[in-house]
């Protein structure tokens, strides 16, 4: 009987151990979530400049065709 106290109050120990390392787990998830938040919300701003990029670089390249054409720099194809 002289035990059980002993292994009580190791599981005690073992328990409050996991209780913590869990916890420091769960801030270490949350650091991750929000700068995975941050990441995405980088890249849907990257895609919203490449899409502004597209539209203004898409007439600019219509003009440069015509220009190409009217020029006879490229030949016409039917």
């Amino acid at each position: 009987m002289t035990d059980e106290p002993n292994v009580i109050d190791y599981l005690r120990e073992q328990f409050a151990r996991l209780h913590s390392r869990l916890g420091h787990t769960d801030t270490l998830l949350d650091e991750v979530i929000v700068r995975l938040g941050s990441v995405v919300r980088d890249i849907a701003g990257l895609k919203v400049a490449f899409a502004g990029m597209q539209v203004r670089l898409d007439p600019m390249t219509r003009k440069l065709d015509r220009i190409e054409r009217r020029l006879e720099l490229v030949e016409v194809q039917a």
